[in-house]
């Protein structure tokens, strides 16, 4: 399909959440000899910020560097609960699952306060 940037984004995606896939990590060896492909393409489209900052600050506890850990694990933290309220927002409004009306769908706890 020449579009070379989406398929190696798709296949580093696919990598990050599948590492002992190993068709894919041949793959992608394969796409970082190619020309014009560079690590800078290497991007998880599913990686999440707070996830990114828990794993940086799991680093620092294991090298015993508390002080960068902890910054970390509480960037994490306000990192989560960004998404989490935005996540939250998203949702907000009456949710109606008309092709589930026959199953007598009951609303959820926040889903019926919305």
């Amino acid at each position: 399909l020449n579009q070379l940037e989406k398929a190696v984004e798709a296949a580093h995606t696919f990598f990050m959440a599948n590492p002992e896939h190993m068709e894919m990590q041949q793959n992608i060896k394969n796409y970082r000899t190619m020309a014009g492909v560079e690590d800078l393409q290497l991007v998880d489209r599913d990686a999440k910020p707070h996830l990114e900052s828990y794993s940086e600050g799991v680093k620092h506890y294991e090298a015993d560097d508390f002080e960068l850990a902890i910054k970390y694990f509480e960037q994490a933290l306000r990192e989560y609960f960004n998404e989490d309220t935005e996540c939250r927002a998203l949702c907000e409004g009456p949710q109606r699952f008309e092709e589930y009306e026959y199953l007598g769908y009951k609303a959820g706890l926040y889903e019926a306060i919305a």
